[in-house]
């Protein structure tokens, strides 16, 4: 668990704001998400988001979805 902490705080600290961070893993599970789709011909998503941290990332992913329509 120490670990993960470390590496956690080791990659928050590469990125210029948290806000970046989460754009970052937003886009990279955007990416694989919209791959898989296209290969599987769906359509339809469901983004489901608890509280915290965490939440932000699906929120992105979610707006990036919703932009391609």
């Amino acid at each position: 668990m120490e670990q993960m902490r470390r590496v956690d705080s080791i990659t928050v600290d590469s990125y210029s704001s948290e806000k970046a961070l989460m754009f970052e893993a937003g886009n990279g599970v955007f990416r694989e998400v919209m791959s898989f789709a296209r290969r599987y011909d769906f359509n339809k998503f469901l983004i489901v988001c608890g509280k915290g941290n965490n939440a932000g990332d699906g929120y992105v992913i979610a707006k990036m979805i919703a932009d391609v329509g």
